[in-house]
């Protein structure tokens, strides 16, 4: 990469920190690309010539979001060697990021919540997040497979929906009602970990 694409990058970097920071504390709709620019220590024209419109750079603020939980993601589960310890630091980490990034959380689980953002994400990018947040979980169930939890030959995909189901179940009834985040992260761990022998006793071969 040379000086220049540097340089754009970084600037890039310090527009979305400040994006996320406006975004978080005055919300998607009350929020300006002035105010952004603004926070940044730009011009609005400099700002827009970077994103075009507040809607991409809010955008691009929720998919760094989602990169940096996934990066965590992998780094969690890299420290732990079994497959309870596997789930353990998953639940861990989300809820440390969700508390650092409450504010931003809360506006984009709002916003796509109420339908009130038109769609700038290309199908490709959520099927790629879909996959990199696969591809980040599997050594959950690749340690599983090891202790002789899991049969390898079964198809995984119902303990994926399992354990982000449970997970995210907990991060909805924080997000929509208040519920203590903590809590329910314990209480949709204990249940992933209680339903998880009976599921996987079941699941279909790989071919089904």
């Amino acid at each position: 990469m040379g000086l220049r694409e540097r340089r754009r990058e970084h600037t890039v970097q310090l527009i979305v920190a400040a994006a996320a920071e406006v975004f978080g504390r005055r919300g998607y709709h009350a929020s300006s690309m002035e105010e952004v620019a603004k926070a940044t220590g730009c011009a609005t024209a400099t700002l827009y010539g970077y994103f075009p419109s507040k809607e991409a750079l809010f955008t691009k603020v929720v998919m760094d979001l989602m990169g940096a939980y996934l990066a965590g993601v992998t780094a969690a589960l890299a420290g732990a060697s079994t497959f309870e310890a596997s789930v353990h630091g998953l639940f861990e980490h989300f809820e440390r990021f969700a508390e650092e990034q409450a504010a931003v959380i809360r506006v984009v689980h709002t916003a796509m919540r109420t339908a009130q953002l038109g769609p700038t994400t290309s199908t490709d990018e959520i099927l790629g997040l879909i996959a990199t947040y696969r591809a980040a979980i599997g050594p959950v169930f690749d340690r599983a497979v090891a202790e002789g939890l899991l049969a390898a030959d079964r198809n995984h995909e119902p303990l994926y929906t399992l354990l982000l189901g449970t997970l995210h179940s907990a991060s909805d009834a924080w997000l929509d009602v208040g519920a203590d985040l903590r809590l329910g992260l314990h209480a949709a761990r204990t249940l992933f970990l209680a339903g998880f022998p009976a599921v996987a006793a079941v699941l279909p071969g790989e071919s089904s």
